[in-house]
């Protein structure tokens, strides 16, 4: 009898046997007759689901699909059969690897929203989207999980040259609007040449960021 399943070897090696005998029946007769058929179909799905990481990582999006696909192809004898703390295993693997996906869906959108690292500005729009990128990228390091992140890096590169040039032209736009705050507390002073002194900067900074 396979008995309870667990992910050893010698329950795995209970499994195989059990489906090759069951594999190497001639008739479709000799097959019904087998009346503990469903404890095996679980049992099998059951140590599939047990083989699986725990907790799982991107890499195995794949495997979690595949597990699933197997879980739902059971019928509802067959998994009543299936241990519930096992079923549990699947449920939860299934919904950290769809939490991945939309994370990692959310974020590749986000990027693709962004504008070119040539024609970024520092407006409302373009900062809207670079913190949506910035949003979006936090849920993705919020499952620390390597494969995941990875998986992005190439979107990674082109978020952080946009938002390079973006932090380059915000810096000055604020550096401006101090300076020009600065003069104005210079309104009413004899301190002339410092106001022509500011100005001229101020002048010069314009220019630059234009």
């Amino acid at each position: 009898a396979i008995g309870t399943v667990t992910f050893t070897t010698a329950c795995a090696n209970k499994i195989t046997a059990a489906k090759n005998a069951y594999n190497a029946l001639g008739t479709t007769e000799e097959k019904n007759a087998v009346t503990n058929y469903n404890t095996l179909r679980a049992a099998h799905v059951s140590y599939a689901i047990l083989s699986m990481e725990n907790p799982v990582t991107w890499n195995s999006e794949a495997r979690v699909a595949e597990v699933l696909a197997a879980f739902n192809a059971l019928n509802s004898t067959q998994k009543a059969l299936v241990p519930s703390n096992v079923q549990n295993i699947l449920t939860n693997a299934n919904t950290r690897i769809t939490n991945m996906r939309n994370a990692r869906n959310a974020y590749i959108n986000a990027v693709n929203a962004l504008p070119s690292k040539s024609s970024v500005d520092y407006t409302t729009d373009h900062t809207n989207k670079v913190n949506a990128a910035d949003s979006a990228y936090s849920a993705i390091t919020a499952f620390n999980d390597t494969a995941l992140t990875n998986s992005v890096s190439a979107y990674r590169t082109t978020h952080t040259n946009v938002k390079n040039n973006y932090n380059t032209i915000k810096g000055k736009v604020d550096a401006l609007v101090a300076l020009v705050n600065e003069i104005k507390g210079y309104m009413g002073s004899p301190a002339i040449l410092d106001i022509a002194t500011k100005i001229a900067t101020a002048n010069t900074g314009c220019i630059t960021i234009c």
